[in-house]
């Protein structure tokens, strides 16, 4: 009993406690297992647990006289599951009946909203977090289970994710998904049926997080009984949809959809069904725009890029119509025939759309079970292919996590490899693209590029010697990387050529390249093949190797010099220096939280990560025979290969797409030199072309197999021609005391070890910055561009160090790129105060005049002139991320990024804080936009502990000023008067001295301050003219914003609960902004109105 319950935990609701007991009836009945913490928690929820002791096999027919179409037949069905009170709803979960009232508003309205880019980030984590829900339904599917017990993965999936599943309760929806089985269209309500094997079962989940929805569906196989004419069905279904989604770009009709669906439905004997559309989706379930998916539509309207919007075909195998079971939800076809639907969520683009609920794999769960992937997959492997069970449990080289990873990455590559991953950068290659590959093969076989000249038929060949990437002199290194940015800006059709490389990389096209015994040979070719590309473009260029026992020793190999402006550009996010700055990539970054499109690392930003060391070389050169380098005998080499991986991180981070990266080539060219360096020492020159691992994985591995996708086998990787005639490798060089030098800029001779080259023990990648702060460190250079002219505006952010400290360096600086002309670089602050924040610098930013829009691009780097990685706050999720530095900068905010700003110098120090709360209670945010100048990864929270760990001064003045409100006639010679109701202190001012320079209706008023008097500070204020006190109306307002008639007395104290006004200052710089939430836009600034209003 104890086995079976471990790991469990209670199912009652809202209770997560370690499991004890089970339900004793569903082991009677043979039901899945029912785990509970104790009797009372059992007891509790029996209510509800005991609907699962209906049999399912019972007749029930709640509408006798109902003739369906089909075999599907409803099942009682469980009662509503809760959701816990802090879960965020949308409107119509508070309605009794349902209804959105946000939706009936709508569609008075038809226009197509276009989202902001603080939209499109929440509407791509509520269907990130959708995906995930509808993944652990398709985990639940198979026969025997019910589809009550899938609602129930979907509901729990989503309380986890602190979603709230939208369809429960959507105009009285009873569940949380739609389950539609066989010929139910859509809308089917999850119940006590068991999925039998050879059903289709749609499962659609849409969930709402905070404040968006995110809705997808799919259609899933049950069991291995589904008949060929539902494959067929299912396999088009998903056709249309693709088909569909690839004509998503702005300009384009919505009515264009239907008849790309339809065309494609009918060519394959099959039907559209009509009555129900895709939709328009964000903060709404269901908006503008309607997508019908039949041909002939008349839905008006044309794409815009920010538009959002489901599509979601319906496809027959039979007729198109439907019909309505009396339960006013349930849709079936009308002929009882089998019906499917795929839906995902798009967001158009400027140039496409973006598939926001699209599976990590690619393709949908189906493909995993069609006749033809089976068949490949039966093909590509046997009964010797390895799981994460066989990996070791320790060992020397690794930690227990870094084993684990080795065994997520394994599996992430097969479950690709049979998903037909590449399907996301194209269908197949294009005529031109094939022949671009086929040349860049056949020249390697034939040596083609010479020296000096391109394809000469008579000239010698040339054997390329690669060196270390710091050991390249300046114009090898300028020739290898302009030839790689050629790759990347030179298009074959519709990709470039450095992507259609990395398309050769993918598990599909490359289904060998790794996990067995080719890993070494297809890696050997494939490089060699990619040598040649860059060859082509640059004669003298080629491969040079990345040396990473170098920078392991250091004691932090993220400062390594190979990560500054001269070699690969900054490792820390977004790749913005060096020569490979501000690539895009051809497919978004896996495994991101938020949608990253451009070259990305995060070198040594997890702490327990590592790069190759001396003894993990000494290993490899010390194997005794080829299978003891492969991942089939010992899984130690290909999983030391990806140690760097995994410390480069981004793009490196997952094996499919590391070849976005430069570095990824220079990293396996080392490799490469590891195995030529065991081979030329413990082999022959015949067991280099013949030894081979008698155990192989999968045939993919064997010896003679084809070298997928290349023309020859694994057979002709290990030939010798390749280090013969091809290429070499140059060691790093050794020095003595007699040349005590290593021929390079980067590395120096270590005296204490003649004979090793060594990176310096802490090095600058570059030199200390030269520059001083100017005499105003806030200011811009005289410089600046002309929109400054124009008016300044000042906004702040902050730098934050490894330790997620505020830089305090006066060296670090910010820089602003205004679009044109002259930059402007500001420094850090010298001195700071309350509520500046350490590491603070402010910004002079143009001043936006009526419906200007301004984009300017921040970047940061610190004393050292190393790049920091900027973060932007994301409201909807309510954390930072990393970000480009981009900002927009409008007077209106659904046009501006919701940084705070102001064009008042004395203001600015006050920015992103809250002074319409008690002295107390002040907080402060940290700016919209932060820098991170760190190799370590900098989290949300470590920026926000910055702010929460500064707390206000305590004021010890003997005096504070509060505000109180003044309308008046005109009065000459009036006074405001403020007397302490125990004589202690009065005190007296002509109301034209005591009025705010902002706001004519404020008067400032002294009082005694009650930090002074722990008992607390009462005062009466009142007016005076020519000596005399006059009757004036008096309102109070309390906090709740409620106003009633008072007698113009005020209580202050320290405990923020017993003070009736909140606001006070003795600080005359804050006394102007008292009362005001200085935080995000300052279109949404708010003010608290004083406590004591007077009408005189």
């Amino acid at each position: 009993m104890a086995a079976v319950m471990e790991g469990r935990l209670c199912q009652g609701i809202d209770c997560k406690q370690p499991a004890k007991l089970r339900c004793p009836t569903c082991i009677k009945m043979k039901l899945p297992d029912a785990f509970f913490c104790n009797q009372v928690c059992f007891k509790d929820n029996w209510n509800i647990h005991k609907t699962m002791h209906i049999d399912a096999d019972l007749d029930y027919n709640p509408w006798p006289y109902f003739k369906f179409s089909g075999g599907i037949r409803p099942h009682r069905q469980s009662p509503r599951r809760a959701v816990p009170e802090a879960i965020v709803r949308p409107d119509y979960a508070l309605h009794p009946e349902g209804v959105s009232f946000g939706e009936q508003q709508a569609r008075n309205n038809r226009i197509v909203k276009v989202l902001n880019d603080e939209e499109k980030e929440g509407l791509k984590v509520a269907c990130k977090l959708g995906r995930e829900c509808l993944d652990e339904a398709a985990r639940a599917i198979a026969p025997g289970v019910t589809t009550d017990e899938i609602d129930r993965v979907v509901h729990e999936a989503a309380i986890e994710r602190d979603c709230y599943p939208s369809p429960l309760g959507y105009y009285k929806f009873p569940k949380s998904c739609c389950t539609s089985v066989n010929e139910v269209i859509c809308h089917g309500i999850p119940d006590m049926r068991k999925l039998e094997d050879g059903d289709l079962c749609n499962v659609d989940v849409t969930v709402f997080h905070r404040g968006f929805h995110g809705d997808l569906n799919e259609t899933f196989f049950t069991g291995t009984k589904v008949d060929k004419d539902s494959q067929m069905l299912t396999r088009v279904t998903y056709e249309c949809l693709e088909k569909a989604i690839a004509i998503v770009r702005p300009g384009v009709k919505f009515r264009e959809i239907g008849n790309v669906i339809q065309k494609h439905a009918n060519a394959n004997g099959l039907s559209v069904v009509r009555t129900f559309t895709g939709h328009g989706i964000h903060r709404l379930f269901h908006t503008a725009p309607n997508i019908p998916h039949f041909a002939g539509n008349s839905t008006p309207g044309v794409m815009q890029a920010g538009n959002a919007f489901t599509i979601e075909p319906m496809i027959n195998l039979g007729v198109h119509t439907d019909d309505r079971w009396p339960d006013d939800w349930t849709a079936v076809t009308s002929d009882g025939k089998r019906s499917a639907q795929f839906e995902q969520t798009l967001l158009v683009t400027d140039n496409g759309c973006e598939i926001l609920t699209q599976r990590s794999g690619g393709k949908p769960c189906i493909y995993l079970f069609l006749p033809a992937a089976l068949s490949s997959i039966r093909n590509s492997q046997d009964d010797s292919s390895i799981d994460c069970d066989s990996l070791p449990s320790q060992s020397d080289f690794f930690s227990s996590q870094q084993l684990d990873m080795v065994c997520h990455h394994r599996k992430m590559w097969m479950e690709e490899r049979e998903a037909r991953i590449s399907i996301e950068m194209g269908e197949k290659p294009t005529k031109k693209q094939a022949s671009y590959l086929k040349a860049i093969e056949k020249c390697t076989r034939e040596n083609c590029v010479r020296a000096g000249v391109k394809r000469p038929k008579r000239a010698t060949p040339r054997k390329t010697i690669r060196r270390e990437v710091r050991m390249m002199s300046r114009e090898e290194r300028k020739a290898v990387f302009e030839a790689m940015n050629i790759l990347k800006n030179t298009e074959v059709d519709n990709i470039t050529a450095w992507d259609l490389h990395t398309l050769v990389h993918y598990p599909d096209s490359a289904p060998g390249a790794h996990w067995g015994p080719a890993f070494l040979p297809w890696h050997r070719e494939f490089l060699r093949q990619f040598e040649i590309a860059l060859q082509k473009e640059r004669d003298i260029a080629f491969l040079p190797y990345w040396d990473s026992t170098l920078d392991q020793g250091l004691p932090r190999p993220a400062d390594s010099v190979l990560w500054s402006d001269e070699l690969l550009g900054n490792g820390n996010g977004y790749v913005k220096t060096g020569p490979f700055k501000d690539w895009e990539t051809n497919v978004l970054m896996p495994l991101s939280e938020v949608p990253v499109k451009r070259l990305y690392r995060s070198t040594g930003g997890r702490p327990n990560d590592r790069l190759l060391s001396p003894r993990d070389i000494e290993w490899i050169e010390s194997r005794g025979n080829y299978s003891d380098l492969t991942f089939c005998h010992d899984k130690t080499f290909e999983s030391m290969h990806g140690l760097s991986h995994v410390w480069v991180g981004g793009f490196m981070f997952v094996i499919r797409v590391s070849p976005n990266d430069p570095s990824f080539y220079m990293h396996h060219a080392f490799v490469d030199s590891l195995w030529e360096r065991f081979r030329q020492k413990q082999q022959t020159r015949d067991q280099r072309e013949s030894e081979y691992a008698k155990k192989t994985c999968s045939k993919l591995q064997q010896l003679d197999a084809q070298m997928k996708p290349f023309g020859i086998t694994n057979r002709d990787g290990l030939s010798n021609r390749y280090t013969d005639e091809w290429y070499e490798y140059e060691p790093i060089r050794h020095c003595s005391s007699d040349r005590p030098n290593c021929d390079s800029t980067y590395l120096f001779c270590d005296e204490k070890q003649w004979g090793s080259c060594r990176l310096p023990p802490r090095v600058e990648l570059a030199k200390r910055l030269q520059k001083t702060p100017s005499n105003s460190a806030e200011e811009p250079h005289k410089e600046s561009t002309s929109r400054l002219a124009r008016g300044v505006v000042w906004t702040k952010t902050l730098l934050i160090d490894e330790d997620g400290r505020g830089i305090r360096d006066t060296l670090a600086s910010v820089t602003v790129d205004y679009g044109e002309g002259p930059t402007a670089t500001v420094y850090m602050n010298h001195t700071l105060e309350y509520p500046e924040l350490p590491g603070m610098v402010y910004i002079p930013l143009p001043k936006v005049h009526g419906d200007d829009r301004l984009r300017i691009t921040v970047t940061a780097r610190d004393a050292y002139g190393r790049y920091c990685q900027p973060q932007c706050y994301n409201s909807t999720v309510e954390r930072h991320h990393v970000c480009e530095g981009t900002l927009t900068l409008s007077s209106s905010l659904s046009h501006s990024t919701p940084i705070s700003f102001t064009h008042d110098p004395n203001s600015r120090r006050f920015l992103d804080a809250d002074l319409s709360v008690h002295p107390r209670l002040v907080s402060v945010t940290p700016p919209y936009l932060v820098f991170a100048c760190s190799r370590k990864m900098i989290t949300s929270g470590m920026i926000w502990s910055i702010a929460n760990s500064e707390k206000p001064p305590r004021d010890s003045e003997e005096h504070v000023f509060i505000r109180v409100s003044l309308s008046r006639n005109d009065m000459d010679d009036l006074e405001v008067e403020s007397s302490s109701l125990l004589g202690r202190d009065t005190w007296k001012s002509p109301v034209q001295f005591a009025t705010s320079p902002v706001d004519p209706s404020i008067l400032f008023v002294r009082v005694p301050n009650p930090e002074l008097h722990p008992e607390g500070v009462s005062v009466r204020v009142s007016f005076l003219h020519h000596g005399s006190r006059i009757g004036c109306i008096v309102k109070c307002t309390s906090e709740d914003g409620w106003s009633e008639e008072c007698d113009g007395i005020v209580s202050l104290h320290q405990d923020p609960t017993r003070s009736s006004e909140s606001t006070f200052s003795s600080d005359p710089s804050v006394l102007p902004l008292l009362g005001w939430k200085m935080q995000f836009h300052p279109s949404t600034w708010t003010h608290r109105v004083p406590y004591l209003s007077f009408t005189c």
